[in-house]
């Protein structure tokens, strides 16, 4: 009896670490990349009610007239409403701001939004950018920034 017992315990011993380790991964997720990427990652800012997950489309290495970033947005608790064009810019590492020229994608209003955020390339090319994206939900300002070799 005393074997089984041990046994029990074990288990939920067991259980309870898998638990923890995955419930406390989702409590305290990284909510903004500050940290300069080296490469065009996708990258999540988990802040306020609105989670926004950017995936640059471009190699921003290459020559390309235009550089592209897929935005997804997602809520349960908010209509997204932004005006993605305006609420969106680029931002090199000397600090110059680049509007941009397009949203293609989803119209203003619902919880679930996505689209291509389009820019003009920068010239001559810089070291690293920076898409901030303004005013979503209850967070004034949001970064996403890659290093650019």
């Amino acid at each position: 009896m005393k074997k089984v017992n041990i046994k029990i315990i074990l288990l939920f011993v067991a259980l309870f670490a898998v638990a923890w380790y995955f419930f406390s991964n989702k409590i305290n997720p990284q909510n903004q990349q500050n940290e300069i990427t080296s490469e065009f990652q996708t990258q999540e800012n988990n802040e306020g009610l609105i989670k926004i997950k950017v995936v640059p489309k471009s190699s921003l290495n290459q020559e390309e007239s235009q550089w592209k970033f897929e935005v997804i947005l997602d809520s349960h608790a908010l209509e997204i409403m932004n005006d993605m064009s305006k609420d969106s810019v680029l931002v090199d590492d000397k600090g110059n701001v680049y509007r941009s020229i397009t949203w293609e994608g989803d119209a203003p209003g619902g919880h679930h939004r996505e689209g291509i955020l389009v820019f003009d390339s920068i010239a001559p090319k810089p070291n690293s950018i920076t898409l901030q994206i303004k005013n979503v939900g209850d967070v004034e300002n949001r970064d996403f920034s890659w290093k650019i070799d």
